[in-house]
C-alpha cells in the first residue's frame, strides 16, 4: 500500500483539529444521524465520520463498523484529505494505492470507498465522512453530490461544537424533553 503524503498545511491542520476538542469524545446524535444518512443515500452498509490526528483515524460516529480508530497511514481517508472533491474508489482491489491494504486483503475486505472532506471554516481538512462496502459500487453523480453535502453539514457540526453547542438537549433527542 502506498502511504499517502501529509497535506502541505499538516501542522496547521493538526492545530485546527486540536482546537475543535472533538477527539475521544462520546457519541453525539447529530454525527450518528450523519452516518445513517450517508449509509442510506450511498447504499453502503458502512459509514464513518472520522478525524485524522497525527497517527490515527479516530471515529466519532460509525455504522456497520466495530472499531473506533484505525492507523492513519493505513486509512483510505488519509488520502482523501488531500483532495478538494470526494474521493471515490469503485473497487479497491483494482486501485494501485489500496489493493494490498490490510482492510482490502483481509477483514473486512473493503471494495468500495467514497469519502468527502470535513473542513473547518478556515479550510483545514480535519476529517471525512466516508462510506464503504465489501462489494464494488459505481455511485451516481447525484449520490456523490449527496455525500459532499452531508460532509458540509459535518463541517457545520464541528464548527458549532467549537462555539459551544455541545451535547445540549436540543441536539440530543434521545435524552427526552
Amino acid at each position: 500500500m502506498n502511504v499517502a503524503q501529509r497535506p502541505p498545511d499538516e501542522w496547521m491542520r493538526l492545530v485546527a483539529l486540536q482546537d475543535l476538542d472533538i477527539l475521544d469524545t462520546p457519541s453525539e446524535e447529530p454525527f450518528d444521524t450523519l452516518v445513517e444518512l450517508a449509509s442510506h443515500l450511498m447504499d453502503a452498509p458502512i459509514a464513518i465520520v472520522g478525524f485524522l490526528d497525527a497517527n490515527r483515524h479516530w471515529f466519532k460516529a460509525t455504522k456497520g463498523c466495530e472499531v473506533r480508530e484505525f492507523p492513519r497511514d493505513l486509512s483510505f481517508c488519509n488520502t482523501a484529505i488531500l483532495e478538494y472533491r470526494p474521493m471515490v474508489i469503485e473497487d479497491a482491489t483494482r486501485d494501485v494505492r489500496f489493493c494490498d491494504a490490510p482492510q482490502v486483503t483481509g477483514h473486512p475486505q473493503i471494495r468500495f470507498y467514497a469519502g468527502a472532506q470535513i473542513r473547518t471554516f478556515d479550510d483545514h481538512c480535519v476529517g471525512t465522512l466516508c462510506v464503504m462496502d465489501t462489494t464494488p459500487h459505481r455511485p451516481t453523480i447525484q449520490q456523490i453530490g449527496h455525500l459532499e453535502l452531508l460532509a458540509r453539514l459535518g463541517t457545520q457540526l464541528v464548527e458549532y461544537r467549537r462555539v459551544g453547542v455541545r451535547n445540549s438537549d436540543r441536539w440530543d433527542s434521545r435524552r427526552g424533553a
